[in-house]
């Protein structure tokens, strides 16, 4: 056992976290077997790593249905959304992965198919609609974006669940349990320390586990301690608040170019030479949430906490790569 998958809760009842939607959901799974009908579909909104596809797989086993997996990306015609249909069997359970990306003319298809279990096939150059009858199923659609869904669409959704952020005692849980799965023993500081270095997000907590494992095998130690999780994570760059190198060179340049700000996105991707999109995407997110970062309609500016925070790396005699 040695990816991500083999780690995944396959119940709700063995999710961590998220108790008012797994109660929610339980409640309308019993309901829906009872009266042998689909359960309605599901909208699931959250950052990326917070277990999505997790809870899709777990609501598809409650169910006792199969899991069809598929990427907003990858269906861009009529043809391809009826592919994914074809291969489904009564009762399963679609996962649209970043469902808002979407193009608007395949979006469509969806609404009879939602409602009616029909899609509506163009036929000739005429286009005709043929309608063709699919398998009942239940769709849930993941989305980073949930402003981006489109209004039509998310009328579709019976149920819409928002994923938040865990906190510290819910993530050192997890890494403890998976810990045990992956046959090591580790004590409970060191999972509270990988724990607060994963940023609230169970993927990362799966990640920094599992690093952390290879780094103690290099040291000949199949204990995981809290010395030998500081000094693994200290190789990876990432602090006790979850930073990594390219956020520490985003607060650095900011108060060290910039006096704090505030200043453009544009400006520090180019002193950074990192696109603005991975900024916005990758690095500025979890700087907001920490109170280090905000945005004002000036641009970007430390807060006080980042000011603290970044005189203290200029102090201990930080210096970016």
């Amino acid at each position: 056992m040695d990816n991500n998958t083999d780690l995944r809760p396959t119940k709700l009842a063995d999710i961590i976290g998220m108790e008012d939607t797994r109660k929610r959901l339980r409640i309308s799974i019993d309901a829906a077997r009872a009266r042998k009908e689909p359960l309605g579909h599901v909208l699931i909104d959250g950052s990326r790593g917070l277990g999505k596809t997790t809870l899709s797989l777990a609501i598809a086993n409650e169910i006792g249905t199969e899991l069809k997996i598929a990427n907003a990306a990858t269906i861009r015609s009529f043809k391809d959304l009826h592919q994914v249909f074809k291969d489904m069997a009564v009762g399963d359970v679609l996962f649209i992965d970043e469902i808002h990306a979407l193009p608007k003319s395949v979006e469509e298809f969806l609404y009879p198919a939602c409602e009616d279990f029909l899609l509506n096939a163009p036929m000739g150059q005429t286009r005709r609609l043929v309608s063709i009858e699919i398998n009942p199923f239940t769709l849930i659609g993941a989305t980073t974006h949930v402003g981006m869904v489109s209004a039509p669409l998310r009328d579709r959704f019976r149920f819409r669940e928002q994923l938040q952020p865990y906190n510290n005692e819910q993530i050192a849980k997890i890494v403890a349990i998976n810990a045990k799965k992956l046959g090591c023993q580790i004590s409970a500081d060191a999972a509270l320390a990988i724990s607060s270095r994963s940023r609230g997000t169970p993927r990362l907590s799966v990640n920094n586990l599992m690093w952390v494992r290879d780094f103690c095998q290099s040291k000949r130690n199949r204990n995981i301690t809290l010395e030998l999780t500081e000094a693994a994570m200290d190789e990876q760059g990432i602090d006790k608040l979850g930073l990594t190198v390219n956020d520490r060179k985003y607060l650095h340049v900011l108060y060290d170019l910039f006096s704090g700000g505030p200043t453009g996105v544009k400006a520090l991707s180019n002193t950074l030479l990192i696109a603005s999109e991975t900024l916005e995407d990758d690095v500025e997110p979890w700087l907001l949430q920490t109170g280090l970062l905000i945005r004002t309609s000036a641009g970007r500016q430390l807060t006080t906490e980042g000011f603290r925070y970044t005189q203290g790396l200029v102090k201990n005699g930080y210096k970016p790569c």
